[in-house]
């Protein structure tokens, strides 16, 4: 041993010693290949897997909303025959619906522009008119989405509410005036101006604050919409809360109304009872995801790496889970109504012999 450790040739001057990087690699002082590499927390999923995830359900996500788009077209369809439009009930679930279109249709185009507006940086068209435009339709796009599940939400608690009053009071000329279907009209009306007025001077005042500042645009929503954020999770909470206690006392009011047509013998009345019931419960689902959605983006995403990551990961999930339950109104409107069936066997031809 003592020979070959003699005898072994030493490196020539001309011999670059590697020193574990390569000269133009660069380091921070502590010795990292990123910064705080050694203090930073250990992520649950590999950034590998994140991105997949987010990739992957960002297009269920786009497949969900062309299916629901479609579905909501037949949807709307069948809702404004004849015989369905002269249930105030009826008349309220066609404003619903054109929300969901709504939802749906924006769903599309917010991904499409949001691409578009992600690839200005590679295209060249940075600090031109062209990314203003696709910034501005994929922000218009959030709007309206956020617009038309608070509007839908907001029709869904009338219908719920009539349906309280008709079963509670079915002998009061009062409740007669509200199963007219003007008033379903006038409900549907004033809540999309209502809520159009509100979502569109925020939006409006965002734009206006939007500058190029020499530099491509990257999320400008995010440093201005802070406060708008903050009142719409006090709406949403407030809604939320309106449901659990109109929905309970819905509840109420149907079982102790059908006990007592039991117990008279008589006719266990309009069949649009049920539907009201699931569509109300279906929203209340749907606000409770969005709520939990609010309170991790806002108290709980920044606290640390983790639940940032987390986050990301299942920011289409939530869409996703959201946009089955919109999806599901169709559905219930076939099963829990005899005229909306009837309407459909007509329409099928299976009416006739």
């Amino acid at each position: 041993m003592r020979y070959l450790f003699l005898t072994t040739p030493k490196p020539g001057t001309s011999t670059e010693r590697w020193l574990g990087k390569e000269s133009g690699d660069y380091y921070y002082f502590n010795g990292g290949p990123v910064e705080n590499w050694d203090t930073r927390p250990d992520y649950i999923f590999s950034e590998n897997t994140k991105q997949k995830t987010i990739v992957s359900t960002e297009l269920i996500d786009h497949i969900v909303s062309f299916v629901g788009l479609f579905l909501n077209l037949i949807h709307f369809f069948i809702l404004t025959r004849k015989a369905l439009r002269q249930n105030v009930v009826f008349v309220i679930i066609i404003g619903i619906c054109v929300c969901d279109m709504q939802i749906f249709l924006t769903s599309i185009t917010e991904r499409l522009c949001g691409y578009r507006a992600r690839r200005a940086p590679f295209e060249g068209f940075c600090e031109t008119p062209k990314e203003y435009r696709y910034y501005f339709c994929e922000m218009t796009s959030k709007g309206l989405q956020t617009y038309g599940r608070f509007a839908s939400a907001v029709l869904a608690l009338s219908a719920a509410i009539i349906r309280v009053l008709s079963a509670s009071f079915p002998m009061s000329s009062l409740v007669d005036n509200l199963l007219d279907v003007f008033t379903g009209v006038c409900i549907i009306c004033v809540t999309w101006i209502v809520c159009g007025y509100y979502y569109w001077q925020d939006y409006t005042d965002l734009y206006v604050q939007i500058e190029y500042e020499g530099r491509c645009m990257t999320f400008p929503e995010q440093v201005y919409m802070h406060s708008t954020t903050y009142e719409e999770g006090l709406f949403e909470f407030f809604l939320t809360a309106l449901f659990i206690i109109v929905t309970f006392i819905l509840l109420l009011t149907l079982v102790i109304t059908y006990r007592r047509r039991n117990n008279m013998g008589i006719d266990r009345g309009s069949s649009t009872s049920v539907l009201v019931v699931m569509m109300a419960i279906s929203f209340l689902i749907s606000e409770s995801i969005y709520n939990i959605k609010y309170l991790m983006d806002n108290w709980y995403r920044f606290e640390n790496e983790v639940n940032t990551q987390i986050m990301d990961m299942f920011e289409y999930v939530t869409k996703i889970i959201m946009h089955l339950i919109t999806i599901f109104h169709c559905l219930f409107c076939f099963f829990f109504s005899s005229e909306y069936r009837e309407i459909v066997r007509k329409l099928l031809r299976r009416d006739k012999r």
